[in-house]
């Protein structure tokens, strides 16, 4: 994702000025500042919950994967259509069940919660899977058709799967 030249707005009174970012994929990225000083603001540009608010507007440009998620055309609410948890422990973004249920309360019903899991065993996806009300999942490490197929089986979910070459590697 990236930011360039962005400034954000409540009516005229300009919040943040000339805001110029680049977030890495698969990083993790904290904003840390005074209170007051726009952190928030600047969250709400990324998913465009800014301009839910009357009067608020944001200039400049904000790419999210080449695209520019301000351009004319391109729905808000799909911006922000889905939610990723990661159930991966080695990772730094692993959430554990009880907090993805905490934060999936406060999410809309519009929004697809989708789980990702790397070699988790599929009694343990399917486990998440029902307790959390996913019906969308994402595999990350080596499993096969067959192991996808079972998750659908017992759960319902659509499944989408890393491509495996067969050469060890995956892509």
């Amino acid at each position: 994702m990236d930011l360039k030249d962005v400034n954000i707005y409540y009516g005229s009174f300009q919040a943040v000025a000339d805001v110029t970012l680049s977030i890495l994929p698969r990083s993790v990225t904290a904003f840390i500042g005074a209170s007051g000083c726009g952190k928030t603001t600047v969250l709400r540009t990324l998913n465009r919950m800014h301009e839910v608010i009357p009067g608020a507007r944001v200039e400049g440009t904000v790419l999210l994967d080449d695209e520019n998620i301000y351009a004319a055309g391109i729905d808000p609410v799909g911006v922000r259509r889905a939610i990723g948890m990661v159930f991966h422990p080695p990772s730094p973004r692993n959430v554990s069940p009880g907090t993805a249920e905490a934060i999936l309360s406060g999410v809309p019903a519009f929004v697809t919660p989708v789980g990702l899991f790397v070699d988790a065993p599929v009694d343990e996806v399917a486990q998440i899977c029902r307790r959390l009300r996913l019906n969308c999942v994402q595999l990350h490490g080596h499993e096969t058709p067959e192991t996808a197929a079972r998750i659908m089986d017992q759960t319902g979910a659509s499944v989408r799967m890393r491509a495996n070459t067969g050469n060890g590697s995956s892509r």
